[in-house]
């Protein structure tokens, strides 16, 4: 069977309409730049190093994420080093909530790509998605952190800090986010974003706040 159906071609007949002149342009954002990476790290980590917690033999873990911040591999070695002159024992684990495919070997090669390994960095990787329950916020759900972590004398992190892209809020996308999702690992992050974004603006702060109160955290390089 053959079926037939009448188009009216003029459906198609468009009017003739000049297109307007059309020209490329360059946009060229402002952004403040760090020429000095290297000093401004040892800077910073001569104020995080006046905390008791960082002495000569103190094991630290350094929290280092999938975010795409320069000369990463510098700030941690730099990180690294700091630490080491004060006598201290860091190393360096994966502060990255599910990427990498919620694996430690996908976190590793994330970090791989940035260039952060054993032997650039100066520091053991200790690679694992295992935590700790370390506490709970009023109404019951828990707080999770990085397993190594949570075993250290000291805990830092490497990041920056921005606006997040789905809210704004107290807290968004700096120290208390790489904290409360990145060592919070898959189990932490899925906890968290199950809340949306409206959640996130409203249990980021109080997360935060309970891992400081429950863990060794000591701040953060960003």
């Amino acid at each position: 069977m053959r079926i037939q159906i009448p188009v009216d071609t003029r459906a198609f007949d468009y009017p003739h309409i000049p297109l307007p002149q059309v020209w490329t342009i360059r946009q060229r954002l402002e952004a403040p730049e760090l020429a000095e990476v290297e000093d401004a790290t040892r800077r910073a980590m001569a104020a995080l190093c006046r905390d008791p917690r960082i002495r000569p033999g103190a094991s630290v873990a350094v929290g280092v994420g999938s975010r795409g911040i320069d000369n990463l591999a510098t700030v941690v070695r730099v990180a690294v080093e700091e630490l080491k002159r004060r006598g201290a024992e860091p190393f360096i684990v994966h502060d990255m909530g599910s990427h990498g495919g919620a694996t430690a070997r996908g976190q590793a090669e994330v970090l791989r790509g940035y260039g952060i390994t054993p032997e650039a960095v100066g520091a053991p990787i200790r690679a694992t998605m295992e935590v700790a329950q370390v506490g709970a916020l009023d109404d019951g759900y828990p707080v999770y952190f990085d397993r190594h972590a949570h075993a250290a004398d000291a805990v830092l992190v490497v990041n920056r800090i921005k606006h997040h892209t789905d809210y704004a809020g107290e807290v968004e996308s700096g120290i208390g986010k790489m904290c409360a999702i990145g060592l919070g690992k898959q189990k932490g992050a899925s906890t968290i974003q199950r809340f949306g974004a409206d959640g996130l603006r409203r249990i980021l702060p109080q997360v935060a706040r309970r891992l400081v109160e429950a863990t060794s955290i000591v701040g953060g390089v960003a």
